[in-house]
């Protein structure tokens, strides 16, 4: 028995009348988005022949997407009989709920035109080694690409994507849930080395980060990977955590990810600021982490321990086992420099008092030198930024 459901032609016309949307050009000259959006908007305005001719156009260059054929369908059950369903009763429940989720999820993505002037809040600074950066907006079901430009950035491009079952948050292993946080791409797997279940290929991603371990979660193997070849279309919630998009889509954006550390930065829903507002806390975080550097060289220990916070752990010592340690070290310090290069910071996603600051650390002193890539969390509170985690990166 099948629930009544409201017919998906009204719905995504609902949505079509509501929404604006403009979808970047596509790799071949369409997205599928845009070409789905003048089918909603024939429907809308009631022209049943121009919609049908484009869905079948649609259809038959993507043979595998079911979105297209259940509205392919519907247009054509509809010059014969009423619509009660989605499918009018030809497809399940199961499968109507979830092409409805993938209809919302393709329709309702983000008007290109606000990025001419504002960007998410997690973009403050990225080193020049990083020249694109990934991040994700779970609930729009989209990644977008930004150009880094240092201390500024540059819309470039967006693709559908679809994340773990259980939606975001992940916590333990076998929650389905995509993680959330600053994490970067560690490698690239060639399809050849995959099963088909990977499509085109798979970027893994370093989670659990730094921060995940601090709080214990578990799990593994989180990817940005392609689709089954015979697949095309997903709902917005369809992996065990991953990040999936199409094959042609994964293949595009190839070009802008370097699998030695390209940053990806999966939020819930991305804020987005002025690149005004994003230079205040940019330049706020930079001030600190810079007199952070002057007040460790200064051998004024006290004063340096002062960038850090009351709660500080680093899995290993809370703050008074690490202030004691320092102090310790420091008694047998004549003097100490600091160069730090390659700084990156980004706001930590659904944490806007916390970022994610990354640097190469070159240390000299009288009787050790080293150079390591270091992580530092900084938590804001009380109108202070302070340090509440510091590891090697």
């Amino acid at each position: 028995m099948y629930r009544k459901a409201q017919k998906l032609i009204f719905l995504i016309i609902f949505l079509s009348g509501m929404l604006s949307f403009q979808a970047t050009a596509d790799r071949t000259g369409q997205t599928i988005e845009s070409r789905l959006i003048n089918i909603l908007q024939d429907i809308y305005n009631a022209d049943g022949d121009s919609a049908l001719s484009k869905v079948e156009e649609l259809t038959q260059k993507f043979p595998n997407f079911n979105l297209g054929h259940l509205i392919k369908g519907d247009l054509l059950s509809a010059r014969f009989e009423a619509l009660t369903n989605p499918g009018n009763d030809y497809i399940t429940d199961t499968q109507a709920d979830e092409l409805i989720s993938e209809a919302i999820a393709r329709v309702k993505r983000q008007d290109i035109d606000q990025f001419n002037t504002l960007f998410p809040s997690s973009l403050l600074k990225f080193s020049e080694k990083s020249p694109y950066i990934l991040i994700l907006d779970a609930n729009l079901s989209t990644l977008y690409v930004f150009r880094n430009l240092g201390t500024e950035f540059k819309y470039i491009d967006n693709f559908y994507a679809s994340i773990g079952k259980g939606g975001t948050g992940k916590v333990k292993e076998g929650d389905k849930k995509t993680p959330i946080g600053v994490y970067r791409i560690t490698k690239q797997i060639d399809s050849t080395d995959l099963s088909d279940f990977y499509g085109a290929g798979a970027f893994p991603i370093n989670y659990p980060n730094n921060w995940d371990k601090l709080k214990r979660f578990s799990g593994y193997g989180i990817w940005v990977h392609g689709s089954p070849w015979d697949t095309y279309s997903r709902p917005p919630l369809a992996s065990d955590g991953c990040i999936v998009l199409s094959n042609e889509d994964f293949q595009y954006l190839d070009q802008y990810v370097d699998p030695r550390g390209t940053p990806i930065i999966i939020t819930r829903t991305i804020q987005w600021r002025t690149a005004k507002n994003n230079g205040t806390v940019r330049d706020e975080i930079l001030e600190k982490l810079e007199q952070w550097r002057i007040d460790w060289e200064s051998l004024d220990t006290n004063q340096y321990l002062g960038h850090y916070s009351q709660s500080y752990n680093d899995g290993r010592r809370n703050y008074i086992q690490w202030s004691n340690r320092k102090r310790q070290i420091n008694l047998a310090k004549k003097w100490i420099t600091v160069d730090l290069n390659d700084v990156s910071i980004a706001l930590y996603p659904s944490k806007e008092q916390m970022a994610s600051v990354t640097f190469t650390q070159h240390y000299k002193s009288n009787n050790l030198e080293d150079k390591m890539s270091k992580i530092q969390y900084w938590s804001k509170a009380d109108g202070a930024w302070k340090i509440i985690y510091e590891g090697k990166y």
